[in-house]
């Protein structure tokens, strides 16, 4: 299987205006806030990568940003 390439958002019938609202909602509302130190934001669609992006910290205490590598743990109460 071929890795996905990537494309523009308009080329997949989206927005990069609505992706950029979107970012900037997830870091005034999440990591600005304190409720998450950092996001990973990958949107797949019609085979290719159309928006992906990274923000905020995996690890706040040494300041390590995230990565597009960045593993995050997710648990279930």
């Amino acid at each position: 299987m071929l890795a996905p390439t990537p494309a523009s958002p308009e080329s997949a019938g989206m927005s990069k205006a609505a992706f950029d609202r979107l970012e900037a909602h997830l870091k005034h509302r999440y990591i600005d806030a304190g409720r998450f130190p950092g996001t990973q934001l990958l949107v797949y669609r019609r085979g290719k990568i159309v928006h992906s992006t990274v923000q905020g910290f995996a690890d706040v205490e040494r300041q390590v940003p995230v990565t597009k590598t960045t593993l995050f743990f997710a648990s279930i109460r």
